[in-house]
């Protein structure tokens, strides 16, 4: 769905050192209309310059392509892949699982 970024800032993380890039768009899904702020699922501190590249690929009055939730068409992204953050914890499940795995079955073939 196209959508019209309408804010596009970097601001401090919070609690952390970080930064995290800040892009409002608005768009619209059968005649209804929504106000989205986010560039991907998670939320990740980032050094300032990586949170400002990032913010600065979607200046205002740009138009942009989201990503929404039919079953919820206020939750959009405008990049919907999951990143480097959620494959490592995932690559790190799937190793936690093996080891586990191989323990157990070591174990019982004492």
């Amino acid at each position: 769905t196209d959508a019209r970024v309408t804010h596009s800032e970097v601001t401090p993380a919070g609690d952390s050192d970080g930064y995290q890039p800040n892009v409002v768009y608005r768009y619209e899904v059968q005649r209804v209309a929504y106000t989205g702020g986010g560039i991907d699922w998670g939320r990740f501190d980032m050094p300032e310059a990586e949170a400002r590249r990032r913010a600065d690929e979607y200046p205002v009055g740009s138009r942009v392509t989201i990503h929404y939730d039919p079953a919820n068409p206020d939750r959009s992204v405008i990049e919907p892949r999951g990143g480097w953050p959620y494959a490592l914890v995932l690559l790190l499940g799937v190793v936690f699982v093996i080891v586990g795995i191989s323990l157990i079955l070591s174990r019982g073939g004492s």
